[in-house]
This record gives structure tokens, sequence and C-alpha cells, in this order.
């Protein structure tokens, strides 16, 4: 199935290094924006926050827990404005 229109996202595949290693994570173009709006929001670097993010990872894989670190930050984010 092919997606068209708003929600087809091409896919955007840099090399980071993680505790020495160079490695590449494939994301979607929206969770590179919203990685990198995190990044300056919590005034870090890309690799750290990316370096975090794999420490607590559990059995997925770097990308999948990216995407889950960003849907969780961003859900938390609506969470405590709803409350204030």
């Amino acid at each position: 199935m092919k997606l068209k229109g708003p929600w087809k996202s091409s896919r955007v595949k840099p090399s980071i290094r993680i505790a020495g290693n160079k490695t590449s994570i494939s994301l979607e173009e929206g969770f590179w924006e919203a990685l990198t709006e995190i990044v300056k929001e919590r005034q870090t670097t890309l690799q750290d926050l990316v370096t975090s993010i794999n420490a607590e990872r559990r059995d997925a894989n770097l990308s999948s827990a990216v995407r889950v670190f960003i849907l969780d930050h961003f859900v938390a984010n609506k969470r405590s404005t709803r409350n204030k």
C-alpha cells in the first residue's frame, strides 16, 4: 500500500555516533523535525539525546525507540499543559 497526500513521508537516515560507534537512524522527516525541536528545548546535542534514548531502550530497535521517545515527550507536554 502506497500512501499519498499528507501521509506520504520520505525517510531521512543520517549517521550518528553512539558510544564511539557510527550508526544510522531511519526516521520520517516529521520525526526528525520533532527530535530537533526536543534537542533545542533541552539545550543538548542530537548525539547526546540519542545516546540517552539508546541507553534506556529495551528490545526495540533504535529507530523505534526514538519514535516512542518523541511520542512520550509530546504526550507528557500536552498533559502538563492541561494541568496548568
